[in-house]
């Protein structure tokens, strides 16, 4: 079974290192990028099947980002997953609670 692409884009570092560290440990092959311009360079080389992408960055909005990935159909996940976590109203480290929280649910269930 192959593993889920997730690119998680952050411009806290450490928070960048956590997601991968805990997403990693389960089905995910996980790349980050700290910018618009790093996450724009990555998504241009390869294929992602979900974007964790924080709304506010230092170079931009997640925005950004998003109008690029629906431009171009290569780069859609399939099915179409993208999570802008400021149009959700969370936190990146809300979100990291919640991914901790399914993380050590599984874990439990074996």
């Amino acid at each position: 079974m192959s593993k889920t692409d997730v690119l998680v884009v952050d411009d806290d570092i450490t928070l960048c290192r956590m997601l991968r560290r805990m997403l990693s440990e389960g089905q995910y092959n996980v790349e980050t990028s700290q910018s618009i311009t790093d996450a724009l360079a990555t998504i241009e080389r390869k294929h992602f099947d979900v974007y964790v992408i924080d709304y506010n960055l230092l170079d931009g909005s997640a925005i950004d980002i998003a109008e690029r990935i629906r431009s171009n159909a290569a780069t859609l996940p399939s099915p179409a997953e993208m999570n802008v976590l400021g149009n959700l109203g969370m936190s990146a480290w809300n979100m990291m609670e919640k991914i901790a929280q399914c993380w050590m649910i599984s874990q439990a269930r074996g």
